[in-house]
């Protein structure tokens, strides 16, 4: 079995795994709101210097952490368009009809640089993944292309380049398509 192969099935894997986990994930439960009534006061101990009267006690008023709630995050993917045909078994067979390449950018402390370049007359939803040769880590990220458009991605998108890295580009109903950063 090639490293290919094996770094597919990782990569399947893991996003199986997310997808089960990310659907499995129960909602907390709603908090109560708590109004000032519902804390009952705190009293300071009585403390009184050496001859003199004890002070009356002071009520201490608590009150309980807040903790926000923050409402789910639910990843969108970017609406999809359909390139040339718009039947999708036409499609289905065929490349995406997309250029890849990487440059190094010197303006950018030589940070390499992703350009994609529609060569269809619609417009592109692309979903990039890049897996990290040595480190094996995975990053995500979208990208819209007009028709006959170009567009560039990297470390400002999230998607940080090196030699060697593995740049998997979805767009469905295309299959996937594999490169690698040279």
């Amino acid at each position: 079995m090639s490293w290919k192969a094996i770094a597919v099935t990782m990569l399947v894997s893991f996003t199986v795994s997310f997808a089960v986990m990310w659907r499995g994930r129960t909602e907390e439960p709603s908090s109560v709101p708590i109004s000032r009534t519902d804390i009952e006061p705190q009293v300071a101990p009585e403390v009184s210097a050496p001859g003199q009267a004890a002070a009356s006690p002071v009520p201490i008023a608590t009150t309980p952490p807040i903790t926000p709630k923050m409402p789910p995050i639910t990843p969108k993917m970017p609406p999809r368009a359909l390139s040339g045909s718009d039947d999708p078994s036409a499609q289905a067979n065929s490349e995406l009809p997309i250029y890849v390449g990487f440059r190094r950018v010197a303006e950018r402390n030589n940070a390499t640089e992703g350009l994609i370049v529609n060569q269809s007359e619609k417009a592109l939803s692309i979903a990039v993944t890049v897996v990290n040769f040595h480190t094996k880590e995975i990053s995500h990220g979208y990208l819209n292309v007009d028709p006959r458009g170009r567009t560039t991605f990297g470390v400002d998108d999230g998607l940080a380049l090196h030699p060697a890295d593995e740049v998997t580009l979805q767009s469905p109903p295309y299959p996937d398509l594999v490169r690698h950063v040279r």
